[in-house]
């Protein structure tokens, strides 16, 4: 059996920096796949930004010139529910934009990192990446909680309806 624990750090005993990959080469072949993202990550920030901007103004639009959607509302909730649903919406396209943004800010680290090649921009870069991914994590689980209220309120009455 063999005394060689690959779990074992390099600064331990016995470890050496000549088994480990060039450092440098490491950084210039990880800041050649940050340059090949960037243009898709700039993209895809690009897009969100268009998709939401067009989508609230879209929501603006159908708010103030659109006819009453609820024709049928009596009294003040006819005003109410207007108001709700584009709050509502506003709050759902906040949810894209934050994502965008994250995006975005990850492709200006990305530049910074590329015009300088310094080991801090490229850490910078790699920070904004885990923020966008810890957002859209973030969002997942909640959205998750959601459904699990979403399932457990219809179906649920539904199950329980059919027992009796």
């Amino acid at each position: 059996m063999s005394d060689a624990n690959p779990f074992r750090s390099t600064s331990a005993p016995g470890g050496t920096w000549e088994s480990q990959p060039d450092v440098e080469l490491a950084l210039r072949e990880s800041t050649d796949l940050l340059a090949q993202t960037k243009p898709w990550v700039r993209f895809l920030s690009g897009l969100g930004f268009f998709s939401t901007t067009c989508a609230m103004a879209f929501m603006l639009l159908a708010f103030f010139a659109g006819g009453d959607p609820f024709p049928n509302t009596p009294g003040p909730m006819a005003v109410m529910l207007p108001i709700q649903i584009t709050a509502m919406f506003a709050v759902c396209l906040l949810f894209y934009f934050v994502p965008s943004l994250l995006l975005w800010k990850y492709g200006s680290r990305i530049s910074e990192h590329l015009r300088g090649r310094d080991p801090a921009t490229f850490s910078a870069a790699l920070s904004a990446q885990k923020s966008f991914w810890k957002y859209l994590g973030i969002l997942v689980l909640i959205l998750m909680g959601f459904y699990g209220v979403a399932i457990l309120a219809f179906v649920l009455p539904l199950i329980l309806g059919t027992m009796r």
